[in-house]
């Protein structure tokens, strides 16, 4: 795959669904304080459609709410859906055969936006609730793309 360039004023975030947002407490803690820590993991889930231009991004993210003694006091799950339009998504991808992948760079740069954005809609989402405080760490979106955790 030639080196292609990222040009942000081609990348157009169209659209973002919450498509699952669950907190579930522990049954056996009786919880009085927020979570002291989380345990986080991500995958996503990509997929485009090249004669429209369009790419949509599926943000996967659990987390684990930890006590002052790591104790498990509940757990999250998020399922985020981003949906681009990519002017020049053709200069991105590349067929071999019957496969036709990507550009790790343009990969990485859709994961970074849509991990940013998780961001603050976690932080927001998780207002009053045992998750409180919930802020996603800073990440390398490769690791995310090579190295899924869930």
């Amino acid at each position: 795959m030639a080196a292609v360039k990222i040009i942000p004023e081609k990348i157009h975030l169209q659209d973002i669904k919450t498509i699952n947002a669950k907190l579930e407490r522990s049954p056996d803690i009786n919880i009085v304080a927020g979570a002291e820590g989380f345990d986080l993991r991500f995958a996503h889930n990509l997929s485009w459609d090249d004669t429209n231009n369009r790419v949509a991004l599926t943000l996967l993210i659990e987390a684990d709410a930890r006590s002052t003694n790591n104790g498990l006091m509940g757990k999250g799950f998020f399922e985020l859906l981003f949906l681009f339009h990519i002017e020049n998504l053709q200069d991105y991808l590349t067929s071999d055969k019957d496969l036709v992948k990507m550009n790790i760079l343009l990969a990485a740069t859709l994961v970074g936006l849509s991990f940013s954005t998780s961001r603050g809609m976690l932080l927001t989402f998780t207002r009053n609730t045992l998750f409180e405080g919930l802020i996603l760490p800073i990440v390398n979106p490769v690791k995310i793309i090579k190295e899924p955790s869930i």
